[in-house]
Protein backbone atom coordinates (compact mmCIF):
# COMPACT_ATOMS: atom_id res chain seq x y z
CA UNK A 1 0.00 0.00 0.00
CA UNK A 2 1.28 3.34 -0.77
CA UNK A 3 1.45 6.06 1.37
CA UNK A 4 1.59 10.03 1.58
CA UNK A 5 3.93 11.63 3.83
CA UNK A 6 2.83 15.21 4.85
CA UNK A 7 5.02 17.64 4.44
CA UNK A 8 7.65 19.44 7.23
CA UNK A 9 6.37 22.83 7.73
CA UNK A 10 10.07 24.64 6.35
CA UNK A 11 8.75 22.54 3.53
CA UNK A 12 6.11 24.94 2.78
CA UNK A 13 8.42 27.87 3.62
CA UNK A 14 10.79 26.72 0.45
CA UNK A 15 7.83 26.65 -1.90
CA UNK A 16 6.57 30.43 -0.72
CA UNK A 17 3.85 29.19 1.42
CA UNK A 18 2.56 28.74 4.99
CA UNK A 19 1.23 25.37 6.23
CA UNK A 20 -1.61 27.50 7.09
CA UNK A 21 -1.88 28.82 3.19
CA UNK A 22 -0.89 25.65 1.72
CA UNK A 23 -3.91 23.88 -0.46
CA UNK A 24 -2.35 21.18 2.02
CA UNK A 25 -4.97 22.04 4.81
CA UNK A 26 -6.36 18.69 5.50
CA UNK A 27 -5.45 15.18 5.16
CA UNK A 28 -8.45 14.93 2.60
CA UNK A 29 -7.01 18.07 0.71
CA UNK A 30 -3.87 16.95 0.86
CA UNK A 31 -4.88 13.39 -0.83
CA UNK A 32 -6.92 15.51 -3.31
CA UNK A 33 -4.01 16.96 -4.21
CA UNK A 34 -1.76 14.46 -5.26
CA UNK A 35 -4.77 12.38 -6.62
CA UNK A 36 -5.34 15.30 -9.14
CA UNK A 37 -1.77 16.29 -9.96
CA UNK A 38 -0.94 12.28 -10.72
CA UNK A 39 -3.34 12.38 -13.87
CA UNK A 40 -0.64 15.21 -14.95
CA UNK A 41 1.94 13.06 -17.35
CA UNK A 42 5.12 15.69 -16.35
CA UNK A 43 4.33 15.07 -12.41
CA UNK A 44 5.63 11.84 -10.42
CA UNK A 45 5.92 11.08 -6.64
CA UNK A 46 9.26 10.38 -5.26
CA UNK A 47 9.33 6.96 -3.48
CA UNK A 48 11.31 5.44 -0.44
CA UNK A 49 9.94 2.28 -0.65
CA UNK A 50 6.00 2.25 -0.89
CA UNK A 51 6.23 5.96 0.88
CA UNK A 52 5.89 8.89 -1.25
CA UNK A 53 8.36 11.13 0.18
CA UNK A 54 8.13 14.14 -2.53
CA UNK A 55 7.55 15.36 -5.95
CA UNK A 56 8.92 16.19 -9.09
CA UNK A 57 7.67 18.08 -12.39
CA UNK A 58 8.39 19.71 -15.66
CA UNK A 59 5.85 22.65 -16.03
CA UNK A 60 5.34 25.85 -18.03
CA UNK A 61 6.77 23.29 -21.08
CA UNK A 62 7.09 25.54 -24.48
CA UNK A 63 7.27 23.44 -27.57
CA UNK A 64 8.49 26.94 -29.82
CA UNK A 65 11.32 27.06 -27.58
CA UNK A 66 11.89 23.69 -26.37
CA UNK A 67 11.89 24.86 -23.02
CA UNK A 68 10.10 24.02 -19.85
CA UNK A 69 10.66 24.67 -16.00
CA UNK A 70 11.53 21.93 -13.32
CA UNK A 71 10.75 21.49 -9.38
CA UNK A 72 11.54 18.97 -7.23
CA UNK A 73 10.59 18.68 -3.76
CA UNK A 74 11.60 16.50 -0.83
CA UNK A 75 8.63 16.52 1.91
CA UNK A 76 9.90 15.95 5.39
CA UNK A 77 13.93 16.96 6.25
CA UNK A 78 14.72 13.00 7.81
CA UNK A 79 14.83 12.48 4.00
CA UNK A 80 16.48 15.36 3.12
CA UNK A 81 20.44 15.12 2.42
CA UNK A 82 19.67 11.80 1.33
CA UNK A 83 20.33 12.24 -2.63
CA UNK A 84 16.58 11.32 -3.68
CA UNK A 85 16.47 14.96 -5.71
CA UNK A 86 19.85 14.50 -7.41
CA UNK A 87 18.35 10.78 -8.38
CA UNK A 88 15.31 12.15 -8.96
CA UNK A 89 16.62 14.89 -10.86
CA UNK A 90 18.60 12.67 -13.34
CA UNK A 91 15.78 10.80 -14.12
CA UNK A 92 13.60 13.68 -15.09
CA UNK A 93 16.87 15.25 -16.74
CA UNK A 94 16.47 11.87 -18.89
CA UNK A 95 13.04 11.63 -19.78
CA UNK A 96 13.28 15.68 -21.13
CA UNK A 97 16.12 15.24 -23.40
CA UNK A 98 15.28 11.57 -24.25
CA UNK A 99 11.11 11.44 -24.24
CA UNK A 100 10.16 15.08 -24.72
CA UNK A 101 13.22 15.90 -26.85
Amino acid sequence: MISHVRPHDEYYLMIGTTPAESIFLSDKKFKQSFSSLMKNETYRNIFKGSEIIGVAFLHSLNAFDEHARYAVGIHNKENWGQGYRQQTTQTVLKYAFDTLE
